[in-house]
């Protein structure tokens, strides 16, 4: 089990960690929409069908993967114009709503699945008294002591530098396709 911060919570990591059969437990991340426009999860995914159903129940048709790996599934503009949800929907000139999706995001959604499992929540909330912690006190270490800006930026680069390299390390070790 690896118990990580919503920084984390991305397709290519939850595919990475569920193929190596470890068990991601991510955070819940809100939804970054506009406010008072409606949520991609109010849009309901039809698996069979590949496509996505708007609250109108209107279908939104895949129309091609970019090259980020997301799927994306675009609306009529003529069905559109004329729904009593656009102000909600999209802001677009020509009236198409687009939603994306993953071509990994069945590994995000099992990972949702996870996060739901009984007695995840209490070992998510063990990561602040223990892994928090350490990160606390070692700012706390580094930052008091600090006389100049120059002192910051070289604690800084040695810290990239540290994480450059473990991640070098990594991707030697492995190929990822992403």
């Amino acid at each position: 089990t690896m118990v990580m911060d919503a920084g984390y919570k991305n397709p290519a990591i939850a595919k990475l960690l569920i193929d190596d059969g470890k068990i991601p437990v991510f955070p819940y991340k809100s939804p970054m929409t506009k406010k008072g426009f409606l949520k991609k999860y109010e849009y309901a995914y039809d698996e069979y069908f590949d496509c996505y159903v708007c609250p109108n129940n209107q279908v939104l048709k895949y129309t091609t993967t970019n090259r980020e790996g997301y799927r994306e599934y675009k609306s009529d503009s003529n069905i559109c114009k004329e729904c009593p949800y656009l102000s909600q929907c999209t802001e677009s000139q020509n009236h198409v709503k687009t939603i994306t999706r993953h071509i990994w995001e069945d590994y995000i959604e099992t990972c949702e699945d996870i996060r739901h499992t009984r007695g995840m929540k209490e070992l998510y909330g063990k990561r602040k008294e223990t892994i928090e912690r350490n990160f606390g006190t070692a700012n706390e270490i580094y930052t008091a002591d600090w006389k100049s800006e120059d002192e910051y930026e070289s604690w800084t680069h040695l810290c990239l530098y540290e994480y450059e390299e473990i991640s070098k390390d990594t991707i030697k070790k492995r190929q990822y396709p992403y």
